[in-house]
């Protein structure tokens, strides 16, 4: 039988079930970007629609 598996599984989620939870409120609580954070990456097009080249 899987004996020591499903005692192992217990063990994980007993262990995980005590831990401090790494969630928050987000509309009411903003995390505080990194100084270097400079936004989402965009793919810029020529006016023509054609993909821009920047590397």
């Amino acid at each position: 039988m899987a004996l020591p598996e499903v005692l192992n599984g217990m063990k994980v989620v007993i262990s995980n079930v005590f831990k401090k939870k790494q969630t928050i409120g987000y509309p009411e609580v903003r995390r505080i970007p990194f100084p270097r954070f400079k936004g989402r990456h965009i793919l810029d097009r020529h006016p023509d629609g054609l993909e821009k080249c920047i590397g």
